[in-house]
């Protein structure tokens, strides 16, 4: 798939981000700090990074200003809610 505009970018990106939040409501409240293996990413780890990519790098790109982005440590989001 090439994206050659604005818009069909805008419309490809909201495709895969409701596909992405559709899995995040699905992970049990349970599971949010579960990972793999010991020292991995847990779900929760995935979307804390998730998020913070969104608001502190895309945001701040798209404003022509450097990256926020440091990080998806529990400081961000401690937990299901």
């Amino acid at each position: 798939m090439e994206i050659t505009t604005v818009e069909g970018f805008l419309k490809y990106y909201g495709g895969i981000r409701q596909r992405t939040l559709r899995v995040i409501e699905r992970i049990p409240p349970k599971k949010i700090d579960w990972g793999y293996r010991e020292g991995k990413w847990t779900l929760g780890d995935l979307v804390r990074h998730i998020a913070a990519i969104e608001r502190d790098l895309w945001g701040e790109v798209v404003q022509r200003r450097p990256s926020r982005y440091a990080g998806c440590g529990k400081d961000l989001a401690d937990g299901y809610d």
